[in-house]
């Protein structure tokens, strides 16, 4: 097919109207983008810049304040710095925080985790042991976050040892644990004592909040995990519940104990007073975490007595 002169030079002016074309095209839109560049530049300009550092520290400062104005009358405890304590059994390495004045971690002398050091319980920054308290008004919060006086430590002449907190208010409102651990015993008793109960606490109820964590103490994580079980005692009999894919259990019959059980260790929450009510709740990380083995979040109900002294 032959192309004649007229031909050709058509071909020729379209093509140059086609490149003329995407070349304006290409510069509006360019122009356009520049224009919108500038735009964005001009109001990101106006914005404040943020500082990450200080953001974070304003946050940590508003915290603090909500945490005071919550804590009412026992303002003063709701700011200072966590101070571990250690006391050691024949069995056991208990470190114990005035922070929630609580046992923070257990480390069993005699029993090796995966990395040959001593098997480890607790430590865990979401590892919480709490309860609600009123604090004037229609404020309130949870004994978790106060911070106690500094601990006192007392040893028997049966080689017991006694760690005692305190949190007081100015207007007589006290709360103290004290815990005792015996030379050769795994369990520890911990007491709660309240002056000025019956202001602290609503309707004569101690309503519990626990978390715990299981972390990894075998080498096989997944058969571990496989073992691992919501464990109690209530109408006198022992049940549990198999939490290999997580579990949940309402409890409203009087309850003696419950805990999480692992493969060979538990922790357990012993009522010297069986718990009227309890919610438990199992839930097992995916397969990717294999420095823990479940997490129990719990809330229970302790039945007290009426008067200001408990």
């Amino acid at each position: 097919m032959g192309f004649d002169r007229n031909t050709i030079i058509g071909f020729v002016l379209l093509a140059v109207l086609f490149f003329a074309y995407f070349w304006y095209t290409s510069e509006s839109q360019r122009s356009a983008m520049e224009v919108e560049k500038r735009k964005q530049d001009s109001l990101a300009a106006l914005k404040p810049k943020v500082d990450s550092a200080q953001w974070k520290l304003d946050s940590v400062r508003l915290t603090r304040v909500q945490d005071s104005m919550a804590a009412g009358d026992l303002a003063t405890a709701a700011i200072g710095e966590e101070v571990l304590t250690v006391i050691e059994n024949n069995v056991m390495k208990l470190t114990f925080s005035n922070k929630g004045g609580w046992l923070k971690q257990v480390e069993l002398k005699n029993y090796k985790g995966p990395d040959s050091q001593m098997v480890r319980m607790g430590g865990l920054t979401t590892n919480v042991f709490g309860y609600g308290i009123q604090t004037g008004g229609s404020q309130g919060t949870q004994s978790s976050k106060l911070y106690f006086n500094p601990a006192v430590v007392a040893k028997a002449g049966d080689g017991s040892q006694t760690i005692s907190y305190q949190v007081a208010a100015a207007n007589g409102k006290s709360i103290s644990h004290a815990f005792v651990i015996k030379p050769d015993d795994f369990m520890v008793d911990a007491n709660i004592s309240m002056t000025g109960a019956d202001a602290l606490i609503s309707g004569q109820t101690l309503s519990l909040n626990w978390t715990t964590v299981a972390e990894r103490q075998q080498r096989d994580a997944k058969y571990e995990r496989s073992q691992t079980k919501l464990v109690y005692r209530t109408d006198g009999g022992y049940d549990y519940n198999t939490a290999v894919s997580g579990v949940s259990e309402e409890i409203t019959t009087p309850t003696d104990w419950i805990g999480l059980k692992q493969q060979f260790f538990n922790t357990t929450l012993v009522s010297a007073t069986p718990f009227s009510r309890v919610n438990a709740e199992v839930t097992i990380p995916n397969d990717t975490v294999i420095s823990e083995v479940a997490t129990l979040n719990l809330s229970a109900s302790v039945p007290l007595p009426a008067g200001p002294t408990v």
